[in-house]
């Protein structure tokens, strides 16, 4: 008999039929992988062997589906919608296509789940991060919840829901061509409920080769980003307050980082960085977007250095890992 389905690990796909399959290789071999988990895959029309080494995978798991868009999206992130859609557990798990579980990922998921299914109070599982290590926390309003988790909600595979709570969701696609559908999802599913954080080391990076980016991480992760956010201050969801501490944290924690990372990383990582300034107009009227141009050097000399270290260390995962995990604790 079969049990019912607790988890569903929702992974939308296109050309990437190498890293999929480690990283299903993965799910399956993590504890707690069973019957009331389902991997369900989601393939955008892939050009490559996706299908094919999706099928050795269904043909071995029963709880491994596998469903193949008819013709191409014409938005990509429409198949995120697509595969938590075609999930039939309990609480559906978004993930990418190269982000690797660890040993002890699916039974600790499965864990919390079965703790918080009467109530199902929205719940999300987050990397270890800074102060948050291994520990669950409490937040009792969205303002809260952003202040604990920032911009970290950019981030596909941290996006998670009881199937309930999406399938209420109306104009799932509303911000389709912002790209961030998993953060507006996000912030109407907290909105001022009561909503419990799970911090564990659960997920592991697969880096991509020549991978290009193919969106402006100015106009996506800034300006878009500040869109949502803004739309949620005028609802009176996020406070003034909340959203200009979430600027400040956006512009010094992750823009700058992460446009000097692509500076160093331009020949394998070609993400377009054009119309920076008009991208950031949000911040012309904050004094520390001034300030900021102080921390170029510096950042520049620590990035440089870690950028150095995973050259060095990319042909090993375990390293390369680890020394993602200590950049999550130094929270660089």
């Amino acid at each position: 008999m079969n049990k019912t389905i607790l988890l569903s690990i929702c992974i939308p796909t296109y050309n990437r039929a190498e890293y999929l399959n480690q990283t299903i290789q993965s799910i399956v071999n993590s504890d707690g992988f069973s019957d009331e988990v389902e991997i369900i895959i989601s393939d955008n029309c892939s050009t490559d062997n996706t299908e094919n080494i999706c099928k050795r995978w269904t043909d071995k798991y029963q709880n491994i589906k596998y469903f193949k868009q008819p013709k191409p999206t014409s938005i990509a992130d429409q198949n995120f919608i697509d595969a938590l859609s075609f999930g039939t557990g309990e609480y559906l798990k978004l993930n990418n296509d190269t982000v690797f579980f660890r040993k002890k990922t699916t039974q600790y998921m499965l864990n919390v789940i079965r703790d918080n299914k009467k109530i199902k109070n929205p719940l999300f599982f987050y990397n270890n991060y800074k102060k948050h290590i291994n520990i669950s926390v409490i937040c009792n309003n969205s303002d809260i919840f952003l202040q604990e988790v920032s911009f970290r909600t950019m981030w596909i595979p941290l996006f998670g829901c009881w199937k309930e709570h999406f399938n209420r969701l109306s104009n799932k696609d509303r911000f389709i061509n912002l790209q961030l559908m998993q953060v507006d999802w996000t912030l109407r599913i907290v909105s001022n409920n009561k909503t419990i954080l799970n911090f564990f080391e659960l997920y592991d990076l697969f880096e991509l080769k020549n991978k290009n980016g193919g969106y402006n991480i100015f106009k996506v992760f800034s300006y878009n980003y500040l869109i949502i956010l803004k739309e949620f201050v005028e609802k009176k969801y996020i406070s003034k307050q909340t959203y200009q501490l979430e600027k400040k944290k956006l512009l010094f924690n992750y823009l700058i980082p992460r446009y000097i990372l692509s500076v160093f990383q331009q020949k394998s990582y070609k993400f377009n960085n054009n119309r920076k300034f008009v991208y950031l107009k949000d911040y012309k009227y904050n004094w520390y977007f001034y300030i900021a141009f102080l921390f170029i050097i510096p950042y520049f000399i620590t990035y440089g250095f870690v950028f150095i270290l995973r050259k060095l260390t990319a042909n090993n995962p375990k390293i390369y890992n680890f020394l993602r995990r200590i950049k999550a604790r130094i929270g660089i």
